[in-house]
Formats: C-alpha cells, structure tokens, sequence
C-alpha cells in the first residue's frame, strides 16, 4: 500500500479504537462494569432489557430508562418465562424495572403507573413491594394521609364465650389513603398490596380462661388503630352436686344444684327440661328418683355438656369417697359406681398436645342442711 493511502486507514483506525475503549470505561463504578449482556448485543428486545437492567444495576439510570422503553416498544407486557428465541426463556417485567429507576430517580408518579401497568399484566411480590413504598413517599411529600385506617369486627362487641383451643376473629380495616399492615394478636396477616379496603380474617389460639386479643391495622405512613377483643375460654362442663336423697312418702327424693361460673344454658332430668334463665350462676333442682334411676344432662353456655345418671341403689357410707376410687373403665368387672360422668366430645387438640381440659365433671353428695339457701 502506498503512502498516499497509508496515513488516512491509520487516522481512521486510532478514531475507532479511541472511540471504543471510551465506550467501554464509560459505565464503570465501584471497579465492575455495567450495561453488559450475556451474549452478543443484537438489538432485540431481550438484548435491550438485559442491558437495561445491567445499567439499573450500577445506578445508571438513564441510560436504564432508555433501554426499558425500547424493549417495551418491541414487546410490551412483563410476563414470567417470555420466549426469546429457539427454547430460550426469560422472565421479562420491563414495566415493572422502569418504574424502579423512576422510583430511586424520585418520579413517583411515574414509577406508580409503571408498576400498576406491570402488576395489570402479571402481578409480582416486587412490584408489589415498590408500589407500595411508592405510594407511601407520594403520600409523605403531599402530606395528603389525613387520619388512621377504621377497624370494623364480625360478631358481638362483648366478651365472646367458646370451648374452642383457637378462635376466628374475621372483619374489615378501611382507610382514607391505603391499609398496609393488620395484625391480629401476634398473627401478621399476609397483604401484598396496600389497599383502601382490606378483609381479613386469622384464627388464634386461646388459653383457658379470659383471653385479650389486640387487633392493630396501620396504613403506608404508619398511623394505625388498635381494638381488643375479649374471649372467654371455657372448657370445664357444669358441675352437677347431689346434696341430698331421702324417702318421702314411698318415693325417693334428690335434691341438687346445678352450677357453672361461665353460665348455665340447660338442665334436663331424664328429657324434661329444668326451668334455667341463663342469669345465675346455679339453680337448684329436685325430682323424684324412678326405679331405674335417673339421667340428668347439664349444658352450659359455652356449649360444654356434663351428664350424670344416678341409680336407684342407696349411696355407700361415704360416696364421695367411692366416686374417686371407682374404677373409670365401663369394661371392669367391679364397675358400678351410683354416678356414672361423661363430656361431650373435647375440643380438638393440636399435633403433640395435651388436652387442656383433663378432669371430668364431678358430682359431689353432702348432707343437706335443713334451711338450705334457694338459687332462684
């Protein structure tokens, strides 16, 4: 080659090469590269959100918003596993990317509608997580958020009363902005998306005995609202007492309370119902005993059922003690205590726990005083 042609390929050589390693050193920060691909750089729209998201990445968010908005021109809709070429896969949310750089670039309104767009299309947990903080910093710069979200409970407003080991607390949180976060006791209930509405409902479980359960809903800028719920667990059936059976006139007479510290909701004497209010702890009862005895079935409030059937036979000397010794097992021989006890089938308990409620109702036999106190 002549020297007529020589020194201008040597120009043009040094200008490509001086414009190529400006290209290369430009997007370098913290000593690694950016606004790389995988493989070579083709111009499709796969191409460009890779880079995209490189570019993202190191916090160049120009040049990221660039690529984003020529892949979406090619293919709009963020999707998981979006088909590429041949069996190449890749899932694709360049919507919801985009609103990531608007989102660390202070565009809120932005950033919103880029997440709405791409939670429209195929919700994720991402665009959830940004949309919600996006809203939260646009609502903090408007200084819009005016009061704390509303909590509307399912059920009564008073003590509730079960037998239950847990309980369904159900209702609604309403806000003037967006309900973020609800709690109930120390159960987190699952919300992706803050929302002006949220219906919730958890299930907790419960001791023996009163049971506070707080329920506190917050909206995106943290002002919230607390209610308690009060629960009474009660697990114990009515105890039946015998006080006393005696002859009067050829007929055998028992006389008896009835009692529950939860409150009484039936006692029936062999089908007939005994006359119970619901407004007293205890009632007394007395009856005639028949021949071949009696069964006396007591209900209280919270749907524990104690049943008690008495025979004809004249107690032992000391009945009380015969009750505790008495074997507990129908099948043995020397079964035949005069009070025969059952519950109602127990709660079920969780995997590896014990019942709470281990000890079966217990009728007590003492003798009466003759100017008893009536319970009416």
């Amino acid at each position: 080659m002549s020297n007529k042609y020589l020194l201008p390929v040597l120009l043009l050589a040094l200008i490509v090469f001086s414009g190529c390693a400006a290209q290369q050193g430009q997007y370098i920060r913290d000593g690694k590269e950016f606004g790389q691909t995988s493989g070579s750089f083709r111009g499709r729209w796969w191409n460009y959100y890779e880079r995209g998201r490189s570019f993202s990445d190191g916090r160049f968010y120009r040049e990221a918003a660039a690529d984003f908005e020529k892949a979406i021109n090619d293919r709009d809709n963020d999707q998981w596993r979006a088909r590429t070429y041949g069996m190449h896969f890749i899932d694709y949310f360049p919507h919801r990317e985009l609103g990531v750089v608007y989102f660390q670039r202070k565009q809120y309104d932005l950033a919103i509608a880029e997440f709405e767009k791409s939670i429209k299309s195929t919700p994720s947990a991402k665009a959830h997580y940004f949309l919600n903080r996006a809203r939260a910093e646009k609502l903090r710069l408007e200084e819009s958020d005016m009061r704390p979200p509303a909590v509307y409970l399912d059920g009564s407003s008073g003590t509730r009363l079960t037998n239950s080991t847990t309980q369904l607390i159900k209702g609604v949180a309403e806000d003037d902005t967006y309900v973020a976060s609800i709690h109930v006791g120390d159960i987190r209930v699952p919300l992706e998306l803050a929302r002006k509405r949220q219906v919730f409902s958890a299930e907790v479980p419960l001791k023996e005995g009163n049971n506070v359960v707080r329920i506190i809903a917050a909206d995106l800028l943290g002002k919230s609202t607390e209610k308690n719920v009060e629960i009474l667990c009660d697990r114990t059936g009515p105890i039946v007492e015998i006080l006393q059976v005696e002859d009067e006139g050829g007929e055998k007479i028992v006389r008896g309370v009835v009692s529950d510290d939860g409150g009484l909701k039936s006692l029936k004497i062999d089908g007939t119902p005994w006359k119970i209010s619901g407004r007293h702890p205890a009632y007394n009862f007395q009856f005639a005993l028949p021949e071949n005895g009696s069964i006396l079935i007591a209900a209280d409030r919270a749907g524990n059922v104690t049943t008690a059937f008495l025979n004809e036979n004249e107690p032992a000397e000391d009945p009380l003690f015969s009750l505790r010794t008495a074997s507990l097992d129908p099948s043995a021989a020397h079964y035949h205590p005069p009070f025969v006890l059952s519950d109602a089938a127990a709660p079920s308990q969780p995997t590896g726990e014990s019942p709470a409620d281990v000890e079966a109702p217990f009728i007590k036999l003492e003798d009466l005083i003759p100017d008893q106190e009536t319970y009416e």
